[in-house]
């Protein structure tokens, strides 16, 4: 049978029941101006009941208790976000690279792909007009060493450009899996 201080204890858990859910309103009331703050919802749901035997099985309610504290959130604009921000990562890691090969490549420049093109198409065009010229061979020949020297030294750092970014997704991959 349950004890004459049983509902004084009932009351008494009801009273700091609401009393938390007074403060999480006033929680909610003093950020209601944090960016980023969501409002907390107080979830309340009733106690599991006081079974006894008096003429037979009994049970005598406890009232009500604090489930859970949750915070309400729109679904939707969360998953936005997350989206966006998944967008907005991998378009900066995007960009990195391109700054990359940007920086390799450096068009227009004395050392760039195009000149070593031009200057080897330059010297064909020098040999055609005079095929007989042991200069006009000579200088075919450094254009294309030079041409290929130029495109073996981008590919080099192009390459080790590569193996970074390599690297750099294993090291991602194994930190996403040890999280």
């Amino acid at each position: 049978m349950p004890s004459f201080f049983h509902g004084l204890n009932l009351a008494s858990r009801a009273l700091q029941t609401f009393q938390r859910a007074i403060d999480v309103t006033g929680h909610n009331i003093s950020n209601v101006n944090t960016r980023g703050y969501s409002r907390q919802q107080v979830d309340i749901s009733t106690s599991d009941p006081l079974a006894y035997y008096q003429n037979g099985p009994r049970t005598l309610g406890n009232g009500a208790g604090i489930s859970s504290i949750s915070r309400t959130r729109a679904g939707f604009l969360d998953s936005q976000m997350r989206s966006a921000a998944s967008d907005m990562g991998k378009n900066d890691t995007v960009a990195t690279g391109l700054e990359g090969i940007l920086t390799t490549y450096n068009e227009p420049n004395e050392g760039s792909v195009s000149k070593a093109l031009g200057g080897f198409f330059n010297a064909w065009s020098a040999l055609a007009s005079n095929p007989n010229e042991t200069a006009n061979r000579t200088s075919v020949k450094l254009a294309g060493q030079k041409l290929g020297s130029t495109i073996r030294g981008m590919y080099k750092e192009l390459k080790i450009q590569s193996d970074n970014s390599a690297i750099a997704v294993k090291d991602t991959v194994a930190q996403v899996n040890s999280i």
